[in-house]
């Protein structure tokens, strides 16, 4: 929770960033209808997704009980079966390389994030900039 600002940096693995949601993909309609994104302007009714870039093309992404990437397990990565209210989450996302022009992007904060884990890598062209922590909370 805070109050991000969007710059025009570059931004690579490792930053956290503004992105939208490609809206005819079912998985997020799913997700939009279920509560997992709230909703915003974007097209679809979406708001933006605001996520870490955790892995960029050439890197490699593994799948299994949690996320690693290029060999390292990542925090708060461990793949769930159900939603808070006990619903399936579907699963697209699938292992390997990271294509060209595509990112892989999660929270390392919560378990509960719907991000890569569940939709796989989205196009890099998604991300409109990096995101600056103004204020968040402890």
């Amino acid at each position: 929770m805070g109050l991000y600002r969007l710059t025009g940096a570059e931004w690579g693995r490792g930053d956290l960033v503004f992105l939208r949601v490609p809206p005819d993909r079912s998985i997020f309609q799913l997700a939009r209808s279920r509560g997992y994104l709230p909703a915003g302007f974007q097209s679809g009714g979406y708001s933006l997704l605001l996520k870490r870039v955790v892995a960029v093309a050439g890197d490699k992404v593994e799948i299994g009980a949690a996320v690693s990437v290029n060999g390292r397990e990542l925090s708060n990565s461990q793949l769930r079966d159900r939603d808070t209210a006990g619903r399936p989450i579907p699963h697209e996302a699938a292992g390997g390389v990271v294509p060209a022009g595509f990112v892989w992007v999660m929270s390392e904060y919560s378990p509960f994030s719907f991000d890569s884990r569940y939709f796989g890598p989205l196009p890099a062209s998604l991300i409109l900039g990096r995101a600056r922590p103004l204020w968040t909370a402890p």
